[in-house]
């Protein structure tokens, strides 16, 4: 009974409708033309971005959130802002503009036309055409920035892809091996290789550092639904249309391993998730029609699966890897064991809605779930009872993320009206609150001191805050960024990019430790008292 709104008669299709990247804007385009930017809660209007004058059939948000990119078939590129509507820059082209793609820092936009012309690089202040991409021959498919901003792949319809240097325009490599139109390009973690996706039935994986061939994967004519890398960059796995799952070596395109294929109707066949689990041991498919299954990731051994007449939304390993939870749509909690498959517990957690989260307490003896109606409660994983009704602080509220600490005493929350909270896992209540980050935030993480706990928030900004106090004491911003997670020990930040790589950032646990490294590592003089300002450091007092 979620409120639903329709942008009739606008024609809303796929490639034409995108978020913004706090999630409180959607922009919408037509055929005849108009862009509209609308509230997605309400179905309210904001603005109309009036200049096209025939289908657009692209609206990109730039990564700060500030414009919107769109390419027309009446052969132009435009930049609107975002808050007033007003049009800033205008781009002429040959033909139909397809396709806009903004960089990672928001200061340039590839706009890609339908035609064997070049692609163009464009300055998003200025207006200036910063250089053309010149050395394709067809048309290009796709574009893919990475997430330094610094690398360009492309691919185009006659089989070929191309790495560029974005600042120069120069190509740094020409991969020729595809007898089809290069549908999709995505970027190792390490940046050494690419894999791309064709339709002449194959996936290859590419080393960019000598030009040759790594793997090629077969597509076998299947089709292919995702295709991704496993964390450490040595394994690729990709999901089918039959309902498989198959696992190659990214070195030498050997297939390490392939599950069945999957009987039914296409709904039912078809993942909308492929997860790998946090050892790397596992695989979850969560399928489209109600279903999910787990393969031991080394020899495709099926280990279990469910099936319902619902959709599922969330799940989560518990931390001692012996069971695993699930959370449907119905608001049916159930957890099995994640070996043998068995269903140990099965209750109806949440009657009234879409469960949307599900974390379990350290010692696996506990989870906590919440739902879109602000429910917010806390099981025992062992009997299902209920041990706390939350609710939310009795708000209409939604918690967005949650954690425990490492002791399982406390949680941390955050509610989508932007309050932080710590709380006894226990009683529920209130310890400490404090004015969260402005936009959503999607994860949480505590210091194993339990002193400190890591907020990241969909807009790309990390903050550390003082448990205690409730202070902030540190604040980071990756534009690029989907989400951030703390490691086990507390001292390095793994960031991982819409875009890009995974990067791992290190965390310094008090002032005399980065003082120390940089004696070491970087510094060969004292700072003058303009660098101690800028870094924080109390100025130094002169000897009498």
């Amino acid at each position: 009974n979620a409120t639903t709104w329709t942008c009739w008669p606008i024609i809303c299709t796929p490639e034409s409708a995108a978020w913004s990247p706090d999630g409180n804007r959607v922009v919408t385009t037509d055929e005849a033309g108009e862009v509209f930017i609308w509230d997605p809660a309400t179905g309210k209007e904001l603005l109309q971005l009036r200049g096209h004058v025939d289908w657009v059939g692209t609206a990109i948000w730039a990564p700060d959130g500030q414009r919107v990119a769109t390419a027309s078939d009446d052969a132009t590129a435009k930049i609107w802002d975002a808050t007033t509507g007003d049009e800033l820059l205008s781009y002429t082209g040959p033909l139909s503009a397809i396709n806009a793609v903004w960089s990672p820092d928001s200061t340039r936009v590839l706009v890609t036309f339908d035609s064997p012309d070049p692609a163009v690089m464009w300055d998003t202040s200025t207006g200036d055409e910063i250089f053309k991409f010149r050395e394709h021959d067809a048309k290009i498919a796709g574009a893919e920035w990475s997430d330094d901003g610094s690398l360009i792949v492309t691919s185009d319809i006659d089989g070929s892809t191309m790495v560029w240097d974005s600042s120069s325009g120069e190509v740094l490599y020409k991969i020729q091996g595809h007898a089809g139109t290069v549908e999709l390009t995505r970027w190792s973690p390490t940046y050494d290789q690419i894999l791309t996706a064709s339709n002449d039935g194959t996936a290859k994986v590419w080393d960019i550092g000598d030009e040759l061939t790594a793997a090629v994967i077969p597509n076998d004519g299947l089709g292919f639904r995702t295709g991704w890398w496993f964390p450490a960059g040595d394994r690729v796995y990709r999901s089918y249309v039959d309902g498989s799952v198959r696992v190659f070596d990214s070195e030498t395109g050997r297939e390490l391993l392939s599950t069945p294929t999957q009987e039914g109707v296409q709904k039912s066949r078809i993942m909308f998730r492929t997860h790998v689990s946090p050892s790397g041991e596992e695989i979850l498919g969560v399928y489209w029609g109600g279903t999910a299954r787990t393969w031991d990731a080394k020899t495709g051994e099926s280990l279990w699966e469910v099936t319902r007449d619902t959709e599922l939304y969330a799940g989560e390993w518990s931390p001692d890897g012996t069971r695993f939870a699930l959370g449907w749509v119905d608001g049916v909690i159930q957890v099995y064991d994640a070996r043998t498959g068995q269903e140990l517990l099965s209750y109806n957690g949440h009657p009234l809605g879409e469960i949307t989260w599900m974390r379990w307490s350290p010692d696996s003896s506990r989870f906590v779930t919440t739902d879109n109606f602000a429910r917010f409660n806390i099981w025992d994983a062992a009997t299902g009872e209920l041990s706390l009704d939350l609710k939310s602080d009795e708000t209409t509220y939604r918690v967005t993320a949650v954690a425990w600490s490492a002791d399982g005493k406390r949680l941390a929350t955050y509610r989508d009206d932007g309050v932080l909270s710590i709380r006894d896992a226990t009683t529920g209540e209130t310890l400490q609150s404090m004015l969260g980050q402005d936009k959503q935030v999607n994860w949480i993480d505590w210091f194993p001191a339990q002193d400190r706990i890591m907020t990241s928030d969909s807009s790309g900004e990390i903050k550390i805050w003082d448990v205690e106090s409730g202070a902030e004491v540190a604040s980071l911003t990756f534009p690029d960024m989907y989400m951030a997670a703390l490691s086990p020990d507390g001292h390095q930040v793994l960031v991982t990019t819409r875009s890009g790589p995974m990067i791992i950032f290190d965390i310094w646990q008090s002032r005399e430790e980065l003082i120390d490294l940089a004696k070491d590592c970087c510094v060969f003089r004292d700072l003058t008292p303009e660098e101690r300002q800028q870094f924080g450091l109390p100025p130094v007092v002169q000897a009498e």
